[in-house]
């Protein structure tokens, strides 16, 4: 296409359009290409009604282009249904526009952040539920092997008592069967 085949323009870059029915077709490929933020100005005859098969009205015409940082200077009416529109870009507004559409775009990248912070968010929770709930069962497991280790230590406490009870029994009756003897 002729914008591809143009490349970058040198400022300040003036465009004239005066195909009527087609000028609001034009602009818009120019926007969507970004072939129209090179244009510092822009000379449009266009129709006060859309006269033409899928043709857009002055108005509109007027409006695409100043939601694209342009501001109509002059109204030329010498022919009244086919007004000439002259409209120089306004840098503040691009710039403005250009904000708006990086602040979009940051918006997008926070909504995505924060919704990937949730999701750590909600792992981590779950990350810490099951370790508290190891940690009482490891804790549970503890007092259980604690316990059995008491009850061990008990057991073997009273088996001393039993063996040491039993070995002064023996004792005795050596003793006995030796004075008998």
């Amino acid at each position: 296409d002729l914008t591809a085949q143009l490349g970058k323009l040198r400022s300040p870059a003036h465009a004239v359009i005066n195909l009527p029915g087609s000028e609001h077709q034009i602009v818009d490929f120019w926007r969507k290409t970004g072939f129209l933020q090179q244009i510092t100005q822009l000379d449009v005859v266009c129709g006060t009604e859309a006269f033409f098969h899928r043709s857009r009205k002055a108005a509109d015409l007027h409006a695409l282009v100043a939601e694209n940082g342009f501001n109509l200077v002059l109204q030329e009416n010498e022919d009244p249904d086919w007004p000439r529109l002259t409209f120089h870009a306004d840098p503040l507004k691009r710039e403005i526009a250009d904000l708006n559409k990086e602040l979009e775009l940051r918006d997008v990248a926070l909504a995505k952040a924060k919704v990937q912070l949730e999701e750590q968010a909600k792992a981590a929770d779950t990350a810490l539920v099951k370790a508290k709930a190891e940690a009482e069962a490891q804790g549970k497991a503890t007092a259980v092997a604690q316990e059995r280790a008491s009850k061990a230590e008990t057991g073997l406490e009273e088996l001393s008592t039993i063996l040491a009870a039993r070995d002064a029994a023996l004792v005795k009756a050596k003793v006995q069967l030796e004075e008998q003897i």
